[in-house]
């Protein structure tokens, strides 16, 4: 389910933090999955906004670490701080989890800011493997590992900018 309020996750690992200015009205929630809208976004370019999907021309980033109202109107544009190391979350509700061993090693997705999944979207063009399985816990409830900003980046790279279905 999409976030309307601040949700901390128990956190296993945090590495770096960087600042991104937020999009004009846009409310991102710390605990948030964070993206960057990239030069393919329609309108935003250049500004960090929440993480959807379906939505074509952003780059995954990490995680706020605060919340924060975009106002480009304001002096300065207001920043969030964000988390772009590999995440270890535990106990983390994931669909599509059986909560047995062979729930491990496989890829997640995210299919909005606070919302995990074993299915890749089927719609836009953001299939974007965001972590996998690291210990499975119960029916629907699993550790993940997200990946660092620097591991997205790698990944995106290697595949000549085309994120893979699967």
């Amino acid at each position: 389910m999409a976030l309307t309020a601040n949700s901390f996750p128990t956190i296993g690992m945090t590495r770096d933090r960087l600042a991104l200015r937020v999009k004009d009205g846009e409310t991102i929630f710390a605990g948030a999955f964070v993206a960057l809208a990239g030069p393919g976004h329609a309108t935003d370019d250049g500004y960090a906004l929440n993480y959807v999907a379906d939505v074509a021309g952003t780059i995954p980033v990490g995680w706020a670490l605060q919340k924060v109202v975009g106002d480009t109107d304001a002096s300065p544009v207001p920043d969030v701080e964000v988390d772009i190391g590999g995440r270890l979350i535990e106990k983390c509700s994931v669909t599509g989890a059986a909560g047995d061993v062979t729930d491990v090693g496989k890829p997640v997705y995210m299919t909005d800011n606070g919302t995990f999944t074993l299915t890749a979207p089927t719609t836009g063009q953001r299939r974007v493997k965001i972590g996998y399985i690291s210990r499975f816990v119960s029916a629907g409830k699993a550790d993940v590992y997200t990946f660092s900003f620097a591991e997205l980046l790698a990944i995106y790279h290697a595949t000549n900018g085309e994120i893979p279905a699967v």
